[in-house]
């Protein structure tokens, strides 16, 4: 039997090469098509998150002058709010020499004011400052 195969094969030695290129032809093409589906997979999670960052840039953050805390810094808040530096310095009648890198809370602290009450007033003065518009958007 091997006897008639090998001699099928001395034979046919054209078929042969011809079987095996098919072979490896429609074997290189299942291994290119795995690849490509497993990159498609790969393709589709990175649109998601792009798609992600695009929403998130979307709705960014808004803050308002009710989320002041007394944790914050007059710098801070005068970032967050585009605040001139002067002005809740000027407003306030704050002559710290620490503002505007000291926080509400400290500052209240040592000035022996109503923590509260001081707040609200930023509060206000940030309202007044943006009269036109109360919200101020963090990108």
């Amino acid at each position: 039997m091997y006897k008639n195969i090998s001699i099928l094969f001395k034979k046919n030695h054209n078929l042969l090469i011809a079987i095996l290129i098919i072979v490896f032809c429609f074997s290189c093409f299942i291994i290119i098509n795995k690849n490509d589906s497993s990159n498609n997979k790969i393709l589709n999670k990175y649109s998601g998150i792009k798609n992600n960052l695009k929403q998130i840039r979307q709705n960014r953050h808004i803050v308002e002058s009710r989320d002041i805390q007394s944790w914050m810094t007059f710098s801070y808040i005068n970032f967050v709010f585009k605040l001139p530096k002067e002005y809740l310095e000027n407003s306030l009648n704050i002559k710290d020499q620490k503002y505007p890198k000291i926080s509400i809370q400290k500052y209240t602290e040592i000035h022996k004011m109503n923590t509260n009450d001081f707040v609200s007033q930023i509060k206000i003065l940030i309202e007044n400052y943006n009269s036109t518009s109360t919200n101020t958007v963090i990108k």
